[in-house]
Formats: structure tokens, C-alpha cells, sequence
């Protein structure tokens, strides 16, 4: 698990506009069968991360979907990494903020995204060997 996430980050992902509202966001999950995604500004920097659980957690509220966007539900603080850090380095990171999934940025661009699923899809395709291996 020393390989770069670079080798296995969902770089075809799909982002959420700050001003969408939790309408088109549900929308955007149900048409795209995402449980999250990036919520980004206008010039693709990434602001939060919008999830299934937020849209939830606003459901009890029971205020209306047409009139909130996405910037004030969506988690802001996100959890981050770089293309070349290791799939090891990755999944601890995952472990310790106890996260499902990483935005992989260069500089201040989303360049990509990996998830708890990406990585276990590459060992069990054995794209990716795990360190524990065999030993």
C-alpha cells in the first residue's frame, strides 16, 4: 500500500455548486447514486463536502429543501490529502478523522477523490497488495 493515492483516486468525479439548493442536491445523489460530494465554488475550490447524512440531518428539521443551498449545510471542514501521498498514509488518515473519503488536492484544485471503497476495490482487483500480506 506504498503506491501514490494517484493510482487509485476517482479523478471523472462529480461537484456540487455552492448555490445549489438541497432540492437539486438530492436530485443530484438519487440521478448520480453518490451519498457525497464536493460543494464548490465558482472557480472549482472546494468549500465542504455535502453528504447524505447532512441532507438528513436537515430533514428533521423540517425546514424546506427549495430554500437552503448546499454552502450552509455542508461540512466544512474537509479532509484532505495530496496525489502523491501513499495509499497507506490515506487510509489512516481516513481511520483517524474517521472519514469515508479523502479530497486529493494540487495547490488548491480538486484533483480527485478517494474513498474507503476505492481502496478496497483495488486489493481485492490486486491492483494493490496490502503491507500485511502474506505475513
Amino acid at each position: 500500500m506504498l503506491n501514490p493515492i494517484s493510482s487509485i483516486m476517482v479523478e471523472d468525479f462529480k461537484v456540487l455548486p455552492l448555490d445549489s439548493t438541497l432540492a437539486q442536491a438530492r436530485a443530484f445523489f438519487s440521478k448520480y447514486r453518490l451519498h457525497s460530494a464536493p460543494v464548490v465554488d465558482v472557480n472549482g475550490q472546494c468549500f465542504g463536502i455535502l453528504s447524505s447524512i447532512d441532507l438528513l440531518h436537515f430533514c428533521n428539521e423540517g425546514e424546506n429543501f427549495q430554500a437552503k443551498l448546499t454552502w450552509e449545510v455542508c461540512t466544512h471542514e474537509i479532509v484532505k490529502t495530496e496525489p502523491q501521498a501513499t495509499i497507506a498514509e490515506a487510509t489512516n488518515l481516513m481511520v483517524e478523522k474517521n472519514v469515508s473519503q479523502l479530497i486529493v488536492l494540487e495547490g488548491k484544485t480538486i484533483i480527485g477523490v478517494l474513498s474507503g471503497v476505492d481502496v478496497l476495490k483495488s486489493i481485492t482487483s490486486g491492483k494493490v497488495i496490502p503491507q500485511n500480506a502474506g505475513g
